[in-house]
């Protein structure tokens, strides 16, 4: 699963770099995505990919206004099978994050207290599923306050800027895991739960994403051919900035027919 945040905010590649991790997470058969600020940044793009239907886009306590309407960001929440187990999943933003995005202008969000929508969704969703995982974008201590606060959560995934720990670890009757940011750590939790869907024990290997993990030949490839398109994109932006750069400058020092057709001059002085 993805916790969010992996969309490019680069200049003039942002867009060809997000779509590009995104089939990258869909080719690796990703379960689950959320959005973070960057991805309501990016919206534009953020929108046409959610449209592929290729990886699940699970949002509980943001919703699209448009015309008035309210609409789901993706879905509210997502039941999945797992070995013969139905795992509940849903996922929430902190106000921190949401405020960090910045939105194209006209585009609009309606922001709910994650506290509030986790006391009402999670009694929901224990009726429906085995286990119950949160998919976090809250900073780590409201993570915290918040699955000691609300009963019922089994697993909480970290995803907000969250420190790596190498073991999951237990916060009350919740299973913690955080496995850092950026991609640096493979993160791998088990549990072991039982017919009636009590968790009986559990282990994680947060392990960092070195020379232990041997590259995939095809992914190294794409990466390469997206790197060398990425540096051509962004020869061309750079040429096309300083293009409308000298025209702007030149426009400025010469005064000529064109420039001067929006100039009016007055050689009124006083006393005349």
């Amino acid at each position: 699963m993805d916790l969010g945040n992996f969309a490019s905010t680069e200049d003039a590649v942002a867009d060809y770099k997000t779509r590009f991790i995104w089939q990258v997470m869909a080719d690796a058969a990703c379960a689950a995505t959320t959005p973070g600020s960057r991805e309501l940044t990016l919206w534009s793009t953020y929108k046409d990919l959610m449209a592929s239907n290729t990886i699940p886009v699970v949002s509980s306590n943001l919703k699209l206004v448009d015309a008035g309407a309210e609409k789901p960001v993706g879905v509210p929440y997502l039941v999945v099978p797992v070995n013969g187990l139905k795992v509940a999943l849903f996922a929430l933003m902190g106000g921190d994050e949401y405020a960090a995005a910045r939105p194209p202008e006209g585009v609009e969000f309606k922001f709910e207290d994650p506290f509030q929508v986790a006391a009402e969704m999670v009694p929901v969703l224990r009726k429906q599923a085995d286990v119950v995982v949160l998919m976090s974008e809250m900073q780590t201590g409201d993570t915290d306050r918040l699955i000691q606060t609300v009963p019922g959560i089994d697993v909480a995934l970290y995803g907000n800027r969250a420190p790596w720990v190498e073991d999951a670890v237990k916060n009350g009757t919740t299973i913690v895991q955080q496995t850092g940011i950026r991609g640096q750590y493979k993160g791998e939790l088990v549990l072991i739960v039982d017919p009636d869907g009590k968790i009986l024990d559990f282990g994680a290997r947060n392990a960092a994403m070195d020379k232990a993990f041997p590259e995939s030949d095809e992914v190294a490839k794409a990466v390469a051919a997206t790197d060398e398109k990425v540096k051509q994109i962004q020869a061309e932006s750079r040429e096309k900035r300083q293009g409308e750069f000298e025209n702007k400058i030149s426009g400025e020092r010469f005064l000529g027919p064109e420039t001067a057709s929006g100039v009016t001059r007055s050689s009124t002085r006083p006393g005349l």
